[in-house]
C-alpha cells in the first residue's frame, strides 16, 4: 500500500499554497478513485528511502488508488492523499480512455488470486446498532432500501475515517446510518453536513440531518469532515 501527496502548490520542497483537485495529475488519481482504473507506479531513487530504487528509476507495477481526500499539510496549506493498493504482480491489460465508451469483452473463466491485505478492524455490533436505531433509514435524505423477506439496507458511514492518518473513532458518535448513494458521497466530500446540521449536496441545502434522541453525533467529528474536503 503506498499513501501518496499529491502535488502543485511548491517552489522547491516547500508548500506555499494549497494543492486542487483541479491540477490535472491530482484530477486523474481522484477519477481513478472512482473509476477504479489502475495507475502505473514508477519509482525513482531517493536517498533514505527503503523503498525506492538505489539509482534510476523502477517500474512497481499497477495500483489502485482507494481512497482520495484533502489534509492539511506540516506548512498549514491543504494536500491531495490518496491511498493505493497493489492489484497483483502481473500485468494488467487497461484500455486506453479513447476506448472506454465501448464495454470490454471480459473473460467466461476470471482467475483468482489470494492476497492478504491490512486493513483498520471495525466493529460490526457499532454499525448495526447504528443502523437497527434508525431502522435502515438514511439520516441524509430519508431513503429506506426495503427488500425481500421484510428485510431493508443501509451502511454505516465513518464520519471520520478510520484508515490512513485520520485516527477515526469506531463509536456510535463517529457514524451515520446512510444509504449507499449517500454514503458515497459523504465519502468523497460531495455531501458535508453543515454547522447547523443541515445536509448540503454539491453546495444545495437538501434537507435537515435526522438525528434519533438516543444518537450522540460528535459534532467534532463533522468539523473535521468539513475540514477535510474545504477548498
Amino acid at each position: 500500500m503506498i499513501i501518496y501527496t499529491g502535488h502543485g502548490g511548491q517552489e522547491g520542497k516547500r508548500q506555499v499554497k494549497d494543492q486542487t483537485w483541479e491540477d490535472s495529475g491530482n484530477a486523474a488519481l481522484l477519477k481513478s478513485s472512482f473509476t477504479g482504473k489502475p495507475v502505473r507506479v514508477i519509482r525513482g531513487a531517493h536517498e533514505g528511502s527503503s523503498f525506492a530504487p538505489k539509482s534510476g528509476l523502477r517500474y512497481d507495477g499497477l495500483f489502485v488508488v482507494d481512497k482520495a481526500w484533502m489534509a492539511t499539510g506540516k506548512e498549514g496549506f491543504q494536500i491531495c492523499r490518496y491511498t493505493m493498493t497493489r492489484v497483483g504482480s502481473e500485468p494488467v491489460e487497461v484500455a486506453d480512455e479513447a476506448t472506454w465508451s465501448a464495454l470490454p469483452t471480459g473473460t467466461t473463466k476470471p482467475g483468482r488470486r489470494r492476497t492478504v491485505i491490512d486493513r483498520v478492524v471495525r466493529s460490526s455490533p457499532v454499525s448495526r446498532s447504528v443502523k437497527d436505531l434508525y431502522a435502515n433509514t438514511c439520516q441524509a435524505c430519508s431513503t429506506r432500501l426495503d427488500l425481500p423477506n421484510g428485510r431493508s439496507y443501509s451502511e454505516g458511514a465513518h464520519i471520520r475515517p478510520l484508515s490512513g492518518d485520520h485516527e477515526g473513532h469506531d463509536t456510535p458518535s463517529n457514524m451515520l446510518c446512510l444509504c449507499p448513494n449517500c454514503h458515497v458521497l459523504f465519502d468523497n466530500g460531495a455531501m458535508i453536513i453543515d454547522t447547523d446540521l443541515k445536509v448540503v449536496v454539491n453546495g444545495v441545502v437538501v434537507q435537515g440531518l435526522t438525528i434519533n434522541d438516543d444518537h450522540d453525533i460528535d459534532v467534532r467529528f463533522l468539523q473535521y469532515h468539513r475540514d477535510r474536503f474545504s477548498g
